[in-house]
């Protein structure tokens, strides 16, 4: 948030916002309002059939702001500070983005989540992930969510939990990761490898044109979960079985006009 754009009333305007922000009353959940029901209007006008829900952590380092009593240790000693939590959702006809429904602070005090008038227990990054999934389905946005995350959601253990409860998700995976295709265990790479790719847009990679080849396949993962828990005892669970979980594999490669990948 920040002042309105007119010159004459940029100062009264920054007061108004600090003694908003300053306000013992007012809670993430108070702040994070606006912007959940500016993200509702943007997907019932910006989206044709789907809201794209990209989902992050990143750093924010205060090693040097020593007068935030707060601030959390993510790593080393000097790597102080907090970490946030974000979802934006994004129109599906271009990408375009609506708004940030919902966010976390991690703090060394707990979590401040706009979703919450109180802080929070910290958790594992997806059992969080889960729940704030959860949360946006039940915001009535006005188009089915699809989840996009990165390489550390290439969880079968909580990849099996959406699936279970019907969310639509997209996932960056790893291509040593086995799978069942065609009757047979493979790696992701490996079923890559034998894929037919179609052409399907030209784009831009590094500055310069390129073109982008999609191929995609059904495939099944049945081997068991492995999720970052620890028990009572501190020690790592034991690995958890599953049900058979058949996705979609879809694979993408950019290749410059030349036909370099």
């Amino acid at each position: 948030m920040k002042a309105l754009p007119c010159g004459d009333q940029a100062f009264a305007h920054t007061q108004a916002l600090w003694r908003f922000l300053g306000n013992e009353r007012v809670t993430p959940a108070d702040l994070g309002a606006p912007l959940l029901a500016l993200t509702r209007e943007g997907v019932a006008e910006g989206c044709d059939e789907y809201a794209l829900a990209a989902h992050d952590w990143s750093r924010l380092n205060y090693n040097t702001h020593r007068r935030k009593l707060d601030r959390l240790q993510m790593t080393h000693e000097t790597d102080l500070g907090y970490e946030l939590q974000s979802t934006v959702l994004m129109a599906d006809r271009d990408g375009v983005p609506l708004g940030a429904p919902t966010q976390n602070l991690c703090t060394a005090q707990g979590v401040w989540s706009s979703r919450s008038r109180e802080m929070v227990r910290p958790q594992t990054h997806l059992d969080e992930l889960t729940e704030r999934i959860d949360w946006l389905e039940g915001q009535a946005v006005a188009k089915p969510l699809v989840h996009i995350v990165d390489r550390e959601a290439d969880s079968v253990f909580h990849q099996r939990e959406w699936c279970a409860r019907n969310r639509l998700w997209l996932v960056r995976v790893k291509a040593a990761g086995r799978v069942r295709y065609q009757q047979k265990a493979s790696t992701l790479e490996g079923v890559a490898d034998g894929l037919c790719f179609a052409q399907v847009r030209t784009v831009e990679h590094r500055g310069q044109p390129a073109v982008q080849w999609l191929a995609s396949a059904e495939v099944t993962i049945v081997r068991p979960a492995k999720p970052k828990r620890m028990d009572e005892q501190g020690k790592r669970v034991p690995p958890i079985p599953g049900a058979p979980l058949t996705l979609r594999l879809v694979v993408s490669r950019i290749r410059t006009p030349d036909g370099k990948l």
